[in-house]
């Protein structure tokens, strides 16, 4: 997880979000027919796309490329049908972690919000290893949403392999400033909020360049 920055909500939820929820509330007392979903506007889903960098808010997966985004309510709409179309209470996620997360609403072990709490201090990594640092809430995040299931494992594996080899690059160009000031540009992105687990590489980074008394130059 990284901290994220939460936009402007877009027009047509500015516009509609009242009704909506309103829609979706009596549906909720009278469940008939298929639940709304207004939330998962195209408008709206584009404008949390744009905010998340299409990665997965907790896992930070980049979801295109292997599945289709979902939208998702941090406050369960099972349990507050009012908050259905609150701007503060979406996000995206990634099926996975949406699924895992379910209708989860323990309010003493709440789950980290990566747009309120200081994510990347409650969770730290050993390698592709999300471990707790910040406690209960920590914990709970990473058993709940599953964050070191295998196949996260590998990827967050195979991207923090190619920071490191990054890494050894800009060692042996010791000789060469062009060339380390161009492998440093492919650090930098590989660890920018866009990058595809970029918490994981962020701390990889700080303990190689120590390890390694690499400065960027």
């Amino acid at each position: 997880m990284i901290r994220l920055n939460q936009a402007a909500q877009p027009q047509i939820l500015a516009d509609n979000g009242e009704t909506w929820t309103a829609e979706y509330v009596r549906w909720y007392v009278n469940p008939i027919g298929a639940a709304p979903r207004r939330y998962a506007h195209p408008q709206i889903r584009s404008a949390l796309e744009a905010e998340t960098a299409s990665k997965c808010a907790y896992c930070e997966g980049r979801i295109s490329d292997v599945a289709y985004t979902h939208i998702e309510h941090k406050r369960p709409k099972s349990k507050y049908p009012k908050l259905v179309c609150a701007w503060e209470n979406l996000t995206i996620a990634c099926p996975k972690c949406n699924t895992n997360k379910g209708d989860y609403d323990v309010p003493e072990y709440s789950l980290l919000d990566p747009y309120l709490d200081d994510v990347e201090e409650e969770v730290a990594f050993g390698g592709p290893l999300a471990l707790p640092r910040g406690g209960a809430r920590a914990r709970a995040t990473i058993t709940l949403l599953d964050l070191n299931r295998k196949d996260l494992l590998f990827a967050r594996g195979e991207v923090l392999t190619g920071l490191h080899r990054l890494l050894d690059l800009v060692e042996r160009a010791g000789g060469e400033p062009d060339l380390q000031k161009s492998l440093w540009l492919d650090i930098e992105a590989a660890t920018a909020a866009k990058g595809e687990f970029a918490s994981a590489c962020r701390q990889f980074l700080a303990s190689q360049t120590a390890a390694r008394g690499l400065t960027k130059p």
